[in-house]
This record gives C-alpha cells, structure tokens and sequence, in this order.
C-alpha cells in the first residue's frame, strides 16, 4: 500500500490481467520501474485493493502523477483510475508495443516468438525452463493482436 510521499512521487499503476501473459508483462515492467529503475520516485498500489474502495490507494492516486500499465486494449488500470482517483497522466499498453513490431515488419508466427521473448525479458526475467511456455504465450498474444 502507498505510504504518504511529497506529490513528485509518481505512481505507477498496473493493470490485472490475471492468466494472461499481458498482465503479467504489465506488473513486471511496473515492478521494474518501482522497485529497479526508479525505487526512489516511484511506487505502484493495488488496483483492486483502489476499485474496491480503499480511501487511501484512492487519495494517493489523485495527489500523484500517474501513469497506467495496461496489457491490452481494454485499459483497465486507466480506466479504473480515472474513475475513482482522477486523470492518468500517460498510459502504457502492451499492444502499442505489438503496433511498433508490426510497423518495423516482424509477422506474427514461428519466427516472430523468439524476437517478441527478447522483449518480454526487458520487462520480465524468465526462468530458464519457463521459455518455452513464455515464448508460446507471447506468440499467441501477438498472433491474437495481428488478426485483432
């Protein structure tokens, strides 16, 4: 839960999408920019604990910067924000991500899984015999997005 910092604390909000690979991409790369890149300035609350009615996640939402992780298209975490603590500041989704590869020509299929576990990685350290079913997951994820 956020403790009280002065307002130049950003907060960093993921999304929750459980059971799929794109909500986990979005908490690992919020835990990266919380607790690696910048632990200092920025830190990240309980989505639902906040939807659910916790004041305090609440409040620190609306006195902070916030910037929304989603995984997909539906943006909750933005969305959820805005509702209950006011304007997100800026918004992270992992389908721009998608949009980007798509643009520079990577085809969804065999050959495009091992460049999309190159990405995922940046975000989220895997398990050496995890791989597999990672490089699965993101395949499918960006296959599903291309037929979109």
């Amino acid at each position: 839960m956020p403790t009280d910092h002065p307002t130049e604390k950003l907060l960093v909000v993921p999304c929750s999408g459980i059971g799929k690979v794109r909500g986990l991409i979005s908490l690992e790369a919020v835990y990266r920019v919380t607790d690696t890149l910048m632990p200092e300035q920025a830190e990240t609350l309980c989505l639902p604990l906040s939807l659910a009615g916790e004041e305090q996640e609440r409040r620190f939402a609306r006195e902070h910067p916030t910037i929304a992780v989603d995984g997909c298209d539906r943006l909750c975490a933005k969305r959820g924000t805005e509702q209950h603590s006011g304007q997100v500041a800026a918004v992270a989704v992992l389908p721009l991500v998608f949009d980007c590869v798509r643009k520079q020509g990577l085809e969804p299929g065999e050959d495009s899984a091992d460049r999309l576990l190159e990405m995922v990685r940046v975000y989220h350290a895997i398990e050496p015999g995890d791989e597999a079913s990672y490089r699965v997951a993101v395949a499918e994820a960006y296959q599903e997005f291309c037929q979109g």
